[in-house]
């Protein structure tokens, strides 16, 4: 069941969550195994992590019989690749998934091992594109953007703007190019969240606790840059996760970064 849950939690990007479900795992892994393996694994991320306890669900909660997947052979609408492994993880590229219709995509490994799929389309909106219907938050970016090799000092305000709970304001912001999130900044958003901050590629994702008619929250958006120049980005996209059709846009701006001060 611990293992269950940690696979789900790790899928949903709750890393604090996942991880101390699975320091049990752990624990019974190398004190009934003394594995190798699990060591390894354990301090890998959350693929790894989740990899490895669908492999402990797999052998029956007996630690001593997991392995790693080594090898998958992919086959996405017909294409075949045959993929290799490391620490039980491999990703491939597929454009197929972008087309319009439906899709197959067929993972096959050795018998005695189990392995997590997933399939990911992001499909991005021209900010100039206006939202369907008007958000429920209103969003203001203030704040000093920093130099390069520095943090920057920004502060994202959210304020609720009706007459009832947001249970689950979500926002999504657009990174520039050579903009860095460490763990301290993401340390200190997660102060602000259900659940851990996630960039993926380019977007930072922050989903943020319920607020109240009425109410505010001021972000620390501490950016690091390792690069200098004129950039784009800082775009900010906030709506509730039951509808999200319903969006605050601020549009992506002109962001100038410079060696020894900020435009």
């Amino acid at each position: 069941a611990s293992a269950l849950l940690a696979v789900a939690e790790a899928r949903a990007g709750d890393r604090d969550l996942a991880f101390a479900l699975v320091r049990t795992l752990r624990a019974a892994a190398l004190e009934d195994a003394r594995s190798a393996l699990a060591a390894r694994l354990l301090g890998a991320d959350e693929r790894a992590l989740a990899g490895l306890a669908a492999s402990l669900v797999a052998a029956g909660g007996r630690p001593g019989r997991v392995r790693a997947a080594r090898e998958a052979t992919v086959r996405i609408d017909g294409r075949t690749l045959r993929l290799t492994l490391t620490a039980g993880v491999g990703t491939v590229d597929a454009p197929e998934l972008s087309l319009p219709g439906p899709h197959r995509v067929e993972v096959t490994t050795a018998p005695d091992v189990i392995v997590l799929v997933r399939a990911e389309t992001e499909v991005g909106v021209p900010w100039d594109v206006p939202p369907r219907a008007r958000g429920p938050v209103t969003l203001t970016l203030d704040g000093a953007l920093g130099v390069r090799d520095g943090r920057a000092e920004l502060v994202l305000e959210v304020r609720s703007r009706v007459p009832r709970l947001v249970a689950q304001p979500v926002l999504e912001v657009d990174l520039p190019a050579g903009a860095e999130l460490d763990e301290a900044a993401r340390s200190e958003l997660a102060r602000y969240t259900v659940r851990s901050p996630v960039v993926a590629g380019r977007t930072l994702t922050l989903r943020l606790r319920p607020l109240r008619p009425g109410g505010v929250v001021k972000l620390p958006i501490a950016l690091r840059w390792s690069v200098a120049g004129a950039l784009r980005g800082l775009g900010v996209s906030a709506y509730a996760s039951d509808s999200p059709q319903a969006a605050t846009v601020l549009p992506s701006r002109a962001v100038t970064i410079s060696e020894g001060g900020a435009q």
